[in-house]
């Protein structure tokens, strides 16, 4: 799985996770020149990319992803980074493990990590 970064996603983690994983197809919402953009316009980029997106905001991007479920709305997969009380090295061991391992019905619903 491929994965787009939101702005909420800490540049740490970003770099972490390039290395434990070089290869990891990431990319972000600043590379992309969408930074400011919103969170539909960031969602609909994901989906058209075919890419899940990368976020830590719990509130926002989580509940405008939820509702675009609610309505049928083509939605890629989320991963809502939670980075209280867990390091860079896991969380970003998980997200290399989804890229991975993840199965296309492991993007229907929101994935948290760490997993652990």
């Amino acid at each position: 799985m491929a994965f787009l970064a939101d702005e909420h996603v800490s540049h740490h983690l970003l770099r972490a996770i390039r290395l434990v994983h070089a290869e990891i197809d990431l990319t972000t919402v600043q590379q992309l020149g969408m930074t400011g953009a919103n969170d539909d316009a960031v969602l609909d980029r994901a989906a058209v990319d075919s890419r899940a997106v990368l976020t830590s905001d719990v509130n926002t991007m989580l509940g405008i992803w939820r509702a675009r479920v609610a309505h049928g709305t083509a939605v890629p997969g989320i991963v809502v980074i939670q980075m209280l009380g867990s390091s860079l090295k896991i969380i970003a061991e998980d997200i290399v493990f989804l890229a991975e391992a993840a199965e296309p019905r492991d993007w229907a619903s929101p994935i948290f990590v760490p997993l652990r």
